[in-house]
């Protein structure tokens, strides 16, 4: 292979790198953001979700959690009693139980997507290194994340603005993608997953996410261009990387 080749090769893969990472860093937001709690309880006490279900701020976390591990699979059932205006009794019905079986499903192949992207970044990581050197490695994957953020940076003003404008109906493509049924279609009159979480929570989850993917894309934004700007040990050695 030429030098062109190879170098146009490298940073192909710096690119491809840069991109698995980036996606890693927004599944990793997703995963973090659905296990706070302390946001749960912020929204909830943000939109009266207690009192509009006839329950206590304390029983309605409890409820949250147990429910959250059910979509990790730490539990194997959402047969969930809850104590709803005095009485105890089941929290959710056969509709909403038969969606989440579908979000749980979904949340799983995130995680496994997530596993597979970590494995293609260590075995490039390892050819890289293999190829280039541990300095010429680390010179293609930074100005190949350098340029995936680019785009990437690109792709998300786009969502955030579709967010902004007119969040409806980008809840309601998200549905139309991932799920094929309508099951996600609740109503507060009769399920209360949507009374647990209305429109506005999913608003200010979606913005969480991108808020937590923003600082983790940003953070790998500055390693990446301390690693191609700092200064080499000489002006040959700097000619050699950038060839990588």
């Amino acid at each position: 292979m030429n030098r062109g080749l190879q170098s146009g090769a490298a940073s192909l893969a710096g690119v491809l790198a840069g991109l698995l990472l980036i996606g890693l860093l927004l599944i990793a937001a997703v995963v973090w953001q659905a296990a706070d709690m302390s946001f749960y309880a912020a929204e909830y006490a943000k939109y009266g979700n207690a009192a509009a279900l006839a329950m206590s701020e304390a029983d309605l976390l409890v409820v949250t959690g147990e429910l959250l591990a059910y979509l990790r699979g730490e539990a194997p059932d959402m047969n969930i009693q809850a104590a709803i205006a005095g009485r105890r009794q089941e929290m959710f019905n056969e509709r909403e139980k038969a969606h989440m079986i579908d979000v749980r499903l979904l949340y799983r192949r995130m995680l496994q997507a997530g596993g597979a992207g970590a494995a293609l970044c260590l075995a490039g990581g390892i050819f890289s290194l293999r190829r280039c050197g541990w300095r010429g490695a680390a010179r293609a994957w930074g100005r190949g994340y350098l340029k995936a953020l680019a785009l990437a940076a690109v792709a998300a003003l786009a969502l955030t603005a579709l967010i902004t404008r007119d969040f409806t109906a980008f809840w309601t493509n998200f549905h139309g993608v991932f799920f094929t049924n309508d099951l996600w279609l609740l109503d507060p009159a009769t399920d209360r997953m949507i009374v647990m979480f209305p429109e506005g929570f999913f608003f200010d989850l979606v913005g969480a996410v991108l808020g937590l993917w923003a600082a983790g894309a940003g953070g790998a934004a500055l390693l990446a261009g301390a690693i191609v700007f700092w200064p080499g040990k000489s002006e040959a050695e700097n000619r050699r990387l950038n060839y990588y």
